[in-house]
C-alpha cells in the first residue's frame, strides 16, 4: 500500500528549478504530480468537423486570419488540461509557486483534487503580478517573502527562499574570486559595471554572466558590458548548473532587483556552501542569520572596507539557524506538518 503523502507542485519551468524541487519532494517522502503549463500546449486536432469549417470560414470569408483557430486552440488545449487534473484523483497537498499563471478554473480543478491544504507562494512581490491577487481565495495558506507585501492582508504568511539540501558537491578549491549570474535589467547595470571595474582594478578574478532578455538587449550587449570579465549568456544556465558553477568562487555577488526587497536565493545558497555574499539589499541585516562577517551590505558606490573583508575567513553558523532555511524545513513549515521551525519576516 502506498503510504507517500501525494503533492501537486505547479510552477514555473523556467532554469528548471521544478526539478529540484521536484526531487528535493521526493527526497522527503512526496509522490509528486507536476503541472507544466506546457502540458496546455501540443499538437492541436479540431475538435470536429463543424469547427473546421467555421474556422475556414473566419479565416477566408471574415479575413480573421487564424484568430479563430488560435482561440479554439487555446479552449481545446485548456479543455483536455482540466481533463488531465481530474483525472489525477485525490491528493494531500498542492504547492502553487507564482499562481497568477494559472487560470482561476485551472486552480478551482486542483482544489477540488485537495484533501489536506492548497498552498501558494508568491516568490516575484505581489505588485508585479497582480492577477495573483484574485487567486487568493482559492488557498488555505499563502506566503509572501517581501516584508512590504505581509502587511497587505493579515492572512498572509511569512516566508523565504531557501536552500536544496538534497544536493551535494564535492569540496574544492574555488579558482574564482567573485561569482554572478542574471538577467540584464537596466535598473542594476550601473551597480554592475561599477563593481567589475573595481574587481579588475584589484586583479579580483570573476566568473560573471548575464543573459540578455531580448533581441534588441541581445544585439547590445557589448555596448551595455563592454568589459571582457562579463560573459553574455547565450544559452540559459539551469538551476542545478548555476549551483555547480557558484561552488567555484569565493563570494557570491546578489544584486537586489527594485521590484521587490524580498530576498533571492542567493544569501541561503551563500548559506549552505559556505560562501561570503556582497548584496546591495540592506534589508538583509534584519534577518537572523545576518553576520558582517560573513555580508557586506554594498550601497552599490563605494567600495570602502570590501577588501579587508573579503581576506577575512567566512564565520560558520549555528546548526539550528542552517537547518531553519533548508528545504526540508521549510516544506513541512508550508504545508504545516511538525516538526518544523517557523520562518518569519522582518517588520518593515
Amino acid at each position: 500500500m502506498n503510504t507517500k503523502p501525494k503533492i501537486i507542485l505547479a510552477m514555473p519551468a523556467d532554469v528548471e528549478i521544478y526539478r529540484l524541487v521536484e526531487r528535493n519532494l521526493a527526497h522527503y517522502g512526496f509522490e509528486v504530480i507536476y503541472l507544466n503549463l506546457a502540458q496546455q500546449g501540443g499538437k492541436f486536432r479540431y475538435p470536429s468537423l463543424w469547427a473546421r469549417l467555421k474556422a475556414k470560414f473566419h479565416k477566408i470569408i471574415l479575413r480573421d486570419k487564424n484568430r479563430f483557430k488560435e482561440q479554439l486552440k487555446q479552449q481545446v488545449f485548456k479543455a483536455n488540461f482540466l481533463n488531465f487534473i481530474r483525472n489525477i484523483g485525490k491528493v494531500d497537498y498542492a504547492l502553487f509557486i507564482r499562481a497568477d499563471l494559472h487560470d482561476a478554473d485551472v486552480i478551482a480543478a486542483v482544489k477540488q483534487n485537495v484533501q489536506k491544504s492548497m498552498i501558494a507562494y508568491q516568490w516575484d512581490g505581489m505588485a508585479r503580478f497582480p492577477a495573483i491577487w484574485q487567486r487568493i481565495p482559492f488557498f488555505d495558506r499563502f506566503f509572501v517573502f517581501d516584508t512590504d507585501d505581509w502587511q497587505h492582508n493579515p492572512s498572509f504568511l511569512p516566508t523565504t527562499n531557501f536552500y536544496f539540501d538534497c544536493l551535494a558537491f564535492p569540496p574544492n578549491t574555488p579558482q574564482y574570486d567573485c561569482y554572478f549570474v542574471g538577467a540584464h535589467s537596466a535598473e542594476r547595470m550601473g551597480m554592475i559595471l561599477n563593481f567589475v571595474h573595481f574587481a579588475e582594478q584589484n586583479s579580483l578574478q570573476l566568473d560573471f554572466s548575464i543573459a540578455p532578455t531580448s533581441h534588441q538587449e541581445k544585439e547590445r550587449f557589448r555596448e551595455y558590458y563592454p568589459s571582457a570579465s562579463i560573459q553574455e549568456l547565450t544559452c540559459g544556465k539551469t538551476f542545478l548548473e548555476n549551483l555547480a558553477a557558484l561552488q567555484n568562487s569565493r563570494v557570491l555577488l546578489d544584486f537586489l532587483n527594485p521590484i521587490h526587497n524580498g530576498l533571492s536565493f542567493r544569501p541561503f545558497e551563500a548559506m549552505i556552501y559556505r560562501k561570503k555574499l556582497i548584496t546591495t539589499n540592506p534589508k538583509i541585516k534584519q534577518y537572523d542569520f545576518y553576520r558582517p562577517e560573513n555580508i557586506f551590505v554594498w550601497d552599490g558606490v563605494q567600495f570602502d572596507g570590501l577588501l579587508e573583508w573579503m581576506h577575512q575567513p567566512y564565520q560558520p553558523l549555528p546548526d539550528d539557524v542552517v537547518q531553519k532555511y533548508s528545504f526540508g524545513n521549510w516544506i513541512r513549515y508550508m504545508l504545516d506538518m511538525e516538526p518544523h521551525q517557523k520562518i518569519t519576516l522582518p517588520k518593515p
